[in-house]
């Protein structure tokens, strides 16, 4: 184990106890609320555009912003509302405790998904090492799996990686002019 298991491993371990305070409806619900509110704003903020308008006098200029804005924050309450009263139901039918887990697990994985994503950007856009070099990869215990897990589920992750490309940069020392006026 090394310092990159280290720096996976801590927010690992604090996001797996926080779902397990949570639990794993309130978990789920704050990963299927963003994404809900997102797709129900973009689609249905029009109408609350209309209720805002008529009830309070916003400016045309920022009424689309503030309809998004009210949409997302409703939906992402609601599926919260909705979490909690499932949190307790399942406490109430003895799932409590496989609830608690369940969202420990959830909790976890958020962060490993969200690391490994990272390091199969930085193995894209550092192919040299530069940023991580090889021996710390190869001595850390969680690098292989975590980057090959990353990329067996989203292996359109890779496709899309091949059409980006970043400017060469040069190394050593780099000398900028700046002209200022």
């Amino acid at each position: 184990m090394n310092f990159l298991d280290i720096i996976i491993l801590i927010p690992c371990l604090w996001f797996g106890y926080k779902g397990f305070v949570k639990g794993f409806f309130v978990e789920a619900a704050s990963v299927v609320s963003l994404f809900l509110g997102i797709w129900v704003a973009i689609h249905f903020s029009w109408w609350v555009c209309g209720y805002l308008g008529s009830w309070f006098n916003i400016s045309s200029k920022y009424l689309p912003l503030t309809g998004f804005a009210v949409t997302f924050l409703l939906i992402v309450i609601l599926v919260h509302l909705l979490a909690r009263a499932l949190t307790k139901s399942s406490s109430k039918v003895a799932l409590g405790g496989i609830n608690k887990v369940a969202g420990m697990l959830l909790g976890a994985c958020k962060v490993l998904i969200i690391f490994g994503v990272l390091i199969v950007l930085m193995n894209h856009f550092d192919p040299k090492g530069q940023l991580l070099n090889d021996e710390v990869k190869r001595e850390s215990l969680i690098y292989v799996p975590l980057n090959n897990t990353v990329v067996a589920i989203y292996p359109s992750v890779e496709e899309k990686m091949g059409a980006w490309k970043l400017p060469e940069m040069p190394e050593g020392n780099v000398k900028v002019n700046v002209e200022v006026e």
